[in-house]
């Protein structure tokens, strides 16, 4: 409950990161770009989106960290196939 009064006192800004800084992965990156991003950023889900760096990008989805490696493991190249889509 303690938390839910903090809340409250944040603005969206406490909370958000500008769009220049999240860590995401363009649907159209190659699978070794998006590898080196999973590897490096250390984060354990990744937005996927579309669109031009010029216009606000469409979010597509989400990468789970750990599948994408499990699925890298296994052999697998389709990476969009796990892509879990946004509510």
């Amino acid at each position: 409950v303690m938390n839910l009064v903090a809340v409250e006192r944040k603005r969206v800004r406490d909370v958000c990161l500008p769009w220049a800084n999240v860590v995401a992965v363009r649907v159209d990156q190659a699978l070794k770009e998006v590898e080196a991003l999973v590897v490096n950023s250390r984060h354990t889900r990744i937005p996927v989106y579309a669109g031009l760096p010029s216009e606000p990008p469409e979010i597509l989805g989400l990468i789970n960290t750990k599948e994408f490696i499990a699925l890298r493991a296994n052999g697998g190249a389709d990476w969009k196939a796990i892509v879990r889509p946004m509510v």
